[in-house]
């Protein structure tokens, strides 16, 4: 039997250029020696190892821990055995041998004498063995990443326990898990889809059209050598899927801030990608059909959206509630002055009343005062023509006396009485 080999290798030619090559050999000879494209081999490995083909999958980490437990498995049910049907010692010529091979439940065993049977008795090795087996669980489950928090809550995790503690044993619990499908599809599945890809190139010679989101795609691969260069990315897979709907109720908040403070012609966001982001939102949620419950934003639609937000008025709302309680301010210090301003009148008024009445009643006092001193001096020119009156007639009866007496004392004390009065007018008129 000749064992024969393909191998796939790089060599380098004479620029220095890594060339693939396809080759066939059987023990020292090269049966074929061709340079290829691609390789048509393409590897899932949960554990890869450095310059092997393949790695270790999980039955290698598991191996040997399954061994032990079947081990120790099958010693636990002997001991079960043994202890349910034990050994027993007999004395030679005192029991029925025949009856104390037959192990039926209930059965009789003839002896001589009560002391002729000795039960041996076995210990149990539960006790020792389900901590063991407990414990090689445990190394399992750190070895490959399936716990009991990963096919179900348990019971336990409950008790004092709270709901972000739960929420992060079971992340820990599938990290192990998601690792293993990182490199799925950071390996085998990176390299099958660029294997499909190049295929397509090399082979795809027709247009084709498919349904991309609900809209037809014409597709010519042959197109795509020259005007494409196609990378292919793999998730990070970071996140829990409340995380991931956490993020995106944040994304929305924001974007609908943006788009109610500065329109839809705003330079951040669209209404087509906040459609996007409800549409993720909606898969996050676990339904995969978005346009149950939003519509898709056509061009002509998205046209029209900004025409209309460019003739609305797109003062925002606090702005516009800012103004309004200005123009409430305004309105309300009018009437203020206003009121001040009719309030200042009426005391000006008050004012100039009381000032006028009070003119009124000086004028009506002055007025009184001449009357009194005209009264008064009235009643003195009258004492004083009296008095003239008095004199004269006085004078007349001196003069009929001086013819008859001529009497120099008598005249002397009438000029007296004469100086007397008019010293009295004249304090009069001075108090006038």
């Amino acid at each position: 039997i000749v064992a024969c080999y393909e191998c796939y290798v790089d060599i380098g030619n004479e620029k220095g250029e890594a060339i693939k090559h396809k080759i066939f050999y059987a023990s020292k000879t090269i049966l074929s020696d061709e340079e290829i494209d691609y390789i048509p081999f393409y590897s899932l490995c949960p554990f890869p190892m450095p310059n092997e083909f393949y790695g270790q999958s999980m039955a290698d980490h598991t191996m040997d821990l399954q061994v032990v437990k079947t081990s120790i498995t099958r010693q636990m049910l002997d001991n079960l055995y043994l202890t349910n049907n034990s050994r027993v010692g007999a004395v030679e010529g005192q029991v029925n041998l025949d009856d104390l091979l037959n192990s039926t439940a209930g059965g009789v065993i003839r002896m001589k004498n009560p002391n002729a049977i000795v039960p041996m008795q076995v210990q149990s090795s539960a006790g020792q063995s389900f901590p063991m087996l407990e414990y090689l669980d445990q190394l399992q489950a750190k070895r490959t990443g399936v716990s009991d928090l990963s096919q179900g809550l348990d019971a336990n995790v409950l008790q004092n326990v709270s709901a972000t503690a739960v929420a992060t044993m079971t992340a820990q619990s599938q990290g192990k898990l998601e690792l293993i499908a990182r490199t799925f599809a950071d390996t085998g599945v990176r390299e099958l889809l660029q294997g499909i890809f190049h295929l397509l190139l090399k082979y795809q010679n027709e247009e084709r059209v498919m349904n991309i989101s609900g809209k037809p795609l014409v597709i010519n691969p042959r197109e795509w050598d020259d005007k494409y260069k196609v990378t292919v990315n793999v998730g990070l897979g970071k996140g829990t899927k409340n995380e991931k709907i956490g993020m995106l109720q944040m994304v929305l908040a924001k974007q609908e801030q943006i788009l109610q403070q500065y329109g839809i012609n705003n330079p951040l966001v669209t209404i087509q990608q906040y459609r996007d982001t409800l549409a993720k939102f909606i898969n996050a949620s676990g339904m995969e059909d978005d346009k149950q419950f939003i519509k898709e934003v056509t061009n002509e639609e998205m046209a029209k959206l900004m025409q209309m937000d460019a003739q609305a008025d797109k003062t925002p709302p606090q702005v516009k509630a800012a103004e309004a309680i200005a123009q409430a301010e305004r309105e309300k210090a009018q009437m203020k002055a206003q009121t001040d301003m009719a309030k200042q009148q009426l005391e000006a008024q008050k004012l100039q009343f009381e000032t006028e009445k009070e003119m009124q009643e000086l004028q009506l006092k002055a007025q009184q005062q001449q009357l009194d001193a005209d009264r008064q001096m009235l009643e003195i020119e009258t004492e004083r023509a009296k008095l003239e009156a008095d004199i004269q007639l006085r004078e007349q009866d001196l003069a009929i006396k001086e013819q008859k007496n001529t009497n120099t004392a008598s005249n002397d004390d009438m000029k007296n009485m004469i100086n007397a009065v008019d010293k009295l007018a004249q304090a009069s008129q001075g108090n006038v």
